[in-house]
């Protein structure tokens, strides 16, 4: 079964009209206006933002053999040398440790019918907190080290985003760490990485400089992915299917990708877009600074506004209901999802060997 993360930039989708709306109380309803009254694109929230030169990018990590050049046949890599870098950074966080080690060890509690009348397996919570000794730590890397050969990256024109399909091509039967052996092919919309492509090229805008907001943002959302992808794919190898992602604690979502997420970033960070049909939806977020006799500088041809939504994050609950969200657990979710836009700085910290 397809693994998809919500991508808005691989299809420009837009958040719902309640999610607009709460965009707008953000910006402004704190002085008591009604959302509804709001128009989401005039707040100051979506105000654009002038970003200084490139801070260049100083990860100077080596990468891990899951993001190796191997694992892309067929496919272009030097786009995604930084993307593959902070991908290796991001599986490292000590904060996925405990997580990687339950998915790999752990033993579920019980289980937990879903709101689609499956039936989910539930990791307790004081099993997932479990301190992680060193010993473990090893065991955990050695088996991401194993994963490599059993998956492959693939640049795809039937997808819109990402999707990782179980594939039995790599299949490794009797491995000492994935029993089952089943491998996955992930796939990536060719938009993207041809986005990606244009964005890291000698192509100039404005004053002879690269249109690094744009290079930085798809650069961080690719590394993103990968882990998230990742993750899918583990399962695949520990369990024979990502069909049986389990519950981690009291999670209101089986999906180990946007778990994953969640610890890194305590939240879900993706770019928000106005509605298809809007000409705003075009909206440019960032803007050079411009010589000092030019007035203002061009705006970089990244488009939406990059956020970072509450966890868990309704839109994203939601279009997981069927099979992988527990009911009593989506009654107890807020009806709109928050949201904080993230300065451009943000996304330029973690391109360094600090991050």
């Amino acid at each position: 079964m397809a693994r998809k993360r919500k991508t808005p930039g691989a299809r420009k989708a837009s958040p719902s009209k309640r999610t607009k709306k709460v965009i707008a109380a953000g910006a402004a309803g704190v002085n008591g206006v009604e959302p509804e009254t709001l128009g989401v694109w005039a707040a100051e929230f979506i105000g654009v933002e002038t970003v200084p030169e490139d801070p260049g990018c100083g990860l100077l990590n080596s990468i891990h053999p899951l993001f190796g050049c191997q694992n892309f046949p067929g496919v272009f890599w030097a786009p995604l040398q930084r993307p593959a870098r902070l991908a290796t950074k991001m599986l490292g966080a000590a904060v996925l440790k405990p997580l990687l080690r339950t998915a790999l060890r752990g033993q579920p509690t019980h289980l937990q019918r879903t709101y689609g009348r499956n039936r989910k397996y539930v990791y307790a919570a004081a099993t997932i907190a479990t301190p992680v000794t060193r010993a473990a730590i090893l065991d955990v890397e050695q088996a991401l080290i194993d994963l490599a050969p059993m998956i492959r990256f693939q640049i795809s024109d039937t997808v819109d985003s990402w999707a990782t399909t179980p594939d039995l091509t790599w299949a490794t039967p009797g491995h000492r760490h994935f029993s089952n052996g089943v491998g996955s092919r992930i796939r990536h919309a060719r938009s993207l990485y041809d986005a990606l492509g244009d964005a890291a090229s000698t192509e100039v805008i404005g004053r002879n400089a690269l249109d690094w907001p744009q290079l930085r943002l798809l650069e961080f959302d690719f590394a993103v992915v990968m882990v998230h992808e990742v993750f899918h794919a583990f399962f695949n190898a520990r369990l024979g299917s990502a069909n049986w992602e389990p519950f981690f604690g009291n999670a209101t979502i089986a999906e180990t990708g946007f778990e994953a997420e969640s610890r890194l970033f305590g939240g879900h960070i993706c770019p928000l877009y106005n509605e298809p049909d809007d000409a705003q939806h075009e909206i440019h977020p960032y803007r050079f600074l411009g010589h000092p006799d030019e007035g203002q500088g061009p705006l970089s041809a990244a488009r939406g506004i990059m956020v970072m939504w509450e966890w868990p994050e309704r839109g994203v609950v939601d279009a997981y209901t069927d099979q992988q969200t527990i009911d009593c657990h989506r009654s107890l979710l807020p009806k709109l999802d928050l949201a904080w836009r993230l300065p451009l700085s943000y996304f330029a910290q973690v391109f360094t060997t600090a991050f």
